[in-house]
């Protein structure tokens, strides 16, 4: 089975990618989510800019956002610096609104429909930060995404079949199944050293295979053994997480990268304002 993004720019083509999709259950599973959507979706970012034109823009983009979240009538303000500059803290710092307002839903404390603004703006500062992340880290892998989310996000929940086929690494040029969680799991914090978010009880499992793509541009290795020594020092287990749940850590391949329209030069990655899915 292939599965072809067609990149659009109002309304007309500007590229495409086809992956050749893994005959499993999981893949199975994510083609079930996204057949249940339009399979078209204006819910898309990259952690890459094409030139500085781009970076100043983006970093505009996020000081206006964060001001229009400040004047809202929310209950919490992003206090963090950016006129004196970026830094890679800073992005952390204003990073850890997205991830309380979540918390904060999931515990029931607020509802969504009485958040609807902030949510919003808070999805959209989320992803310039990881964008500003990937600027300001240019020698790292990156990534694209894509959220097919009309008439709405498509999941199943995890089951055993399909957490037994995780993988541990990204692999550059393959397709994955997004992560769909505001905040982060296991292996984003002992990839950021991050064991506050744990003893916080923050942490975000994988909880579905849903209708979210991420696609990788060199690849992202997990070094399993430092993974599970940093989890040991830092007693992740006393927080009540199983560290050796794939849940925590693992992510879900959907297929290989086979052709493009643009190479695998990211400077000619297309520039689109939504996306479409076809599969063949």
């Amino acid at each position: 089975m292939l599965l072809k993004f067609e990149y659009l720019k109002g309304g007309i083509s500007t590229g495409s990618s086809t992956i050749e999709c893994n005959k499993n259950y999981s893949t199975e599973c994510f083609i079930k989510t996204l057949n249940s959507t339009n399979m078209i979706t204006d819910i898309c970012a990259k952690s890459f800019s094409r030139d500085k034109l781009e970076i100043i823009n983006d970093f505009i983009s996020m000081k206006n956002i964060i001001s229009q979240i400040n004047d809202t009538n929310y209950d919490k303000t992003i206090d963090v610096d950016f006129e004196t500059g970026i830094t890679t803290q800073k992005l952390f710092d204003a990073h850890e609104f997205f991830e309380e307002i979540g918390e904060r839903v999931r515990s029931g404390e607020l509802q969504e429909k009485n958040i609807s603004e902030v949510l919003l703006l808070g999805s959209e500062l989320n992803t310039l930060i990881h964008k500003m992340e990937g600027s300001i880290s240019p020698n790292e892998s990156h990534w694209w995404q894509a959220v097919f989310a009309t008439p709405t996000i498509g999941k199943i929940p995890l089951n055993d079949e399909i957490i037994s086929e995780h993988v541990l690494d990204y692999k550059s040029d393959h397709l994955y199944v997004g992560y769909g969680e505001t905040g982060k799991n296991l292996h984003h914090t002992f990839l950021l050293h991050e064991p506050q978010i744990t003893q916080r009880k923050m942490i975000q499992p994988q909880r579905y295979i849903l209708s979210e793509v991420f696609m990788i541009f060199g690849d992202a290795n997990l070094n399993f053994e430092k993974y599970v020594e940093w989890c040991e020092e830092n007693e992740i287990a006393s927080y009540g997480y199983d560290y050796m749940n794939p849940i925590y850590y693992g992510k879900w391949e959907i297929g290989r990268i086979v052709e493009t329209t643009f190479g695998n030069n990211l400077s000619d990655f297309p520039e689109h304002d939504s996306v479409r899915a076809i599969v063949q």
